[in-house]
Parts: structure tokens; C-alpha cells; sequence
């Protein structure tokens, strides 16, 4: 045999894989358009059209995953991350959101971070914060880390501790210290940034001072 399809079908599918890849990565750039503009309902639509094509996107995943935690829908947010770790074991990022999103429903799991965190280098930020969120370290440890390092180090590190810092203690029912870090978090953070737009929905959730 010279193979499981004839030349012209191989090609009739890879072309259709080609197409559809195509089709799912449209449909993601789309949403994260929309999503960077704070359009989060419309951002959900188009990662549903590009995980309706191709449900391995992890792109995809994580991102619709963060878009329904700025919306506050925690549980949706829970299962798109885990998800999404699956392709992407060792990012940081998304292990760190996913405690966040399990925690603020009530459902953190400190086993599951366990085993996330031990895929992690712990040199590398954020795996500072994921310490944190393991009971081994300290706000204050983790705001003396956030203050090494090169100046693009910093802006990440200082914005990561304002943020993860102010969520951690939302979880925690300290609303006046978690509204002072989420307020610094949107003060400080890039626009663009998920911690920042974590911040505004969060402070949107809390209210008015």
C-alpha cells in the first residue's frame, strides 16, 4: 500500500484541515479584538465559533476563559482554563487564574495548585504568586520579589502583585484591602493587560467606595 488515502483525497484533506484551521484562527483573532476593547460578550461568540471549529485551540481556550472571569462567571471560567492547561501545562499564567476563578466560587482545590505549581519553574514569575496562593509565602515576601529586576520585569511583577494580591483577598472577604490592591492594580497595570482588565471588573463588582 502506498497509503490510506489516494494522492487527490490526501489532499482534499488536508486542504479541508488547512481551511478549517484557517476558519478557527479567524474567529479567535476576532475575539481577542473584541476583548481587548472590553466587547466581552461579543469576544465569547467568536471564541465559541473558533472552538466550534477547532476545540484544541488553546488560545482560544484561555482567552474565553478569562473573558468569563471579567463577566464574573467563575465556573465557565474554571473549566475553559483547566482546559486550556492542558495544552499549556507549564504556563504560570493560566495556573494561577485557575485558582482564582476555583476560589472566589468557593471551590479552590489547594491539591490541584499543588500539583500545577510543581510543573512550574519557580524562578519565573508568576510562580511567586501561585507560592502565595499555597500558604508558603507572604504578601509581603511576594511584594519584595515583585521589586527585582529589569524595568520590564518590574511593570509585570508590580501590576501581577497588585492584582493577584487584591483577588486573593476578595476570596478572603477583606474588601476594603482587596479594593486599595485592585484600585493600584488598575492605576498601574497596561491597559491591555488582563490584570488590569480583571481589576476594573472586580472594582465593577465592588462598587462604589
Amino acid at each position: 500500500m502506498k497509503g490510506l488515502f489516494p494522492a487527490g483525497l490526501l489532499a482534499l484533506a488536508l486542504a479541508a484541515g488547512c481551511k478549517k484551521g484557517d476558519e478557527a484562527k479567524a474567529a479567535y483573532q476576532t475575539g481577542f479584538a473584541h476583548q481587548m476593547k472590553g466587547e466581552y460578550d461579543a469576544a465569547l461568540h467568536d471564541y465559541d465559533r473558533a472552538l466550534a471549529v477547532k476545540p484544541d485551540l488553546a488560545l482560544a481556550l484561555k482567552n474565553r476563559g478569562r473573558t468569563h472571569f471579567y463577566l464574573g462567571h467563575y465556573g465557565e471560567s474554571a473549566r475553559d482554563l483547566a482546559d486550556g492547561l492542558r495544552y499549556d501545562s507549564t504556563n504560570g499564567f493560566v495556573v494561577v487564574w485557575l485558582h482564582m476563578a476555583e476560589a472566589l466560587q468557593g471551590k479552590a482545590d489547594s491539591a490541584q495548585l499543588a500539583t500545577n505549581v510543581a510543573r512550574l519553574n519557580p524562578a519565573k514569575w508568576p510562580a511567586p504568586v501561585a507560592k502565595l496562593y499555597l500558604g508558603k509565602s507572604s504578601i509581603a515576601a511576594l511584594d519584595s520579589v515583585a521589586e527585582v529586576g529589569d524595568a520590564r520585569a518590574l511593570e509585570v511583577q508590580r501590576c501581577g502583585a497588585a492584582f493577584y494580591v487584591g483577588v486573593m483577598q476578595l476570596w478572603s472577604k477583606q474588601t476594603a484591602e482587596a479594593r486599595t490592591r485592585l484600585e493600584r492594580a488598575r492605576a498601574i497595570c497596561p491597559h491591555d493587560w488582563s490584570e488590569y482588565q480583571g481589576a476594573v471588573a472586580e472594582l465593577g463588582r465592588l462598587g462604589a467606595t
